[in-house]
């Protein structure tokens, strides 16, 4: 089956990965093993597969989503120490599909974490660390969003997100607001708008 995402977990020797066949792996770099395996959701179904992986900068919470087998956008988040699955949690319905993930520090490592996801849909959804509840919505300039950063400096504290639309939208994380959009032009210049 096809990866469609990899996380190297900080302070360990795991790596996490995505695939077509609905399941998020665990797999140890030094053994070339995998040593855990947890499916997007306990169905049969061929139909499911995990598009996006994240993890929180201890290494301690993993993430990983996709679309269920009943095609619905759902994430499931990991204690990664204990191998356990904490919580499956299923997007607003316009998400079929979780296309991307990233947990978001809004004041250094020790401020609040949101943990973000983006799929095919004009917003990304902010989600508590855990994955238990949605807390706000934000609409982007792209229909389907494939890629979330968010800027290590404190100082720039930013997200950005991009897809399939010639956008790459600036995000406040500690805002949950949009500041700017660069426009991508077919030279690959860039041009700012807000």
């Amino acid at each position: 089956d096809y990866l469609h995402a990899i996380t190297l977990i900080p302070g360990s020797q795991l790596l996490a990965t995505g695939s077509e066949d609905g399941t998020c792996r665990l797999w140890d770099i030094r053994t070339n093993e995998c040593v855990e395996t947890f499916p997007i959701d306990e169905t049969s179904s061929r139909d499911k597969f995990v598009a996006a992986t994240t993890v929180d900068h201890a290494g301690n919470w993993l993430c990983f989503g996709g679309q269920d087998s009943k095609g619905r956008g759902s994430f499931n988040t990991v204690h990664v120490a204990s191998r356990t699955v904490m919580t499956k949690a299923l997007t607003d319905p316009s998400i079929s599909c979780v296309q991307s993930l990233q947990y978001c520090y809004s004041e250094g490592e020790n401020g609040t974490v949101d943990l973000v996801c983006g799929g095919d849909s004009l917003y990304l959804e902010y989600w508590d660390k855990m994955g238990k509840s949605c807390q706000a919505r934000l609409k982007t300039s792209s229909p389907s969003i494939y890629t979330l950063n968010q800027s290590p400096s404190e100082k720039t504290n930013v997200l950005v997100s991009g897809g399939t639309a010639p956008f790459v939208d600036v995000i406040g994380v500690g805002t949950r607001t949009h500041m700017l959009s660069f426009f991508m032009d077919g030279n690959m210049g860039i041009k700012k708008s807000t």
